[in-house]
């Protein structure tokens, strides 16, 4: 028994399209767009939750490093709550004795 010529043909040419199909169906046309995730950015919320974390006795670590940072952004919100943050953080860094009741009067005014 012999398979006709034509009929190779045929299944030959169906096997060709439906593996050009199945390469070109994988791939999206074109780039997505990026997804831009907005969010806002307090600089006091971020210099309350390290307060936060003095008055619940944790030590000041390496996060002094970004104070002078921290306070000049808050200077452009607020200039009084900025020098009272810089002064503040200046005492909690020097004496971790009276760091927990420093940073909670410090939150009271922030």
């Amino acid at each position: 028994m012999s398979i006709p010529c034509e009929r190779v043909a045929r299944f030959s040419i169906v096997v060709g399209f439906l593996g050009i199909g199945a390469v070109a169906g994988c791939s999206r046309p074109g780039v997505p767009a990026p997804r831009v995730i907005e969010y806002d950015y307090d600089p006091l919320q971020v210099a309350r939750r390290y307060l936060e974390g003095y008055a619940d006795g944790i030590p000041v670590g390496s996060e002094r490093e970004l104070f002078p940072k921290l306070v000049e952004e808050i200077r452009t919100v607020d200039a009084d709550k900025a020098a009272a943050l810089e002064s503040g953080l200046a005492e909690i860094v020097k004496s971790r004795a009276t760091a927990a009741a420093r940073a909670k009067k410090l939150l009271g005014s922030l």
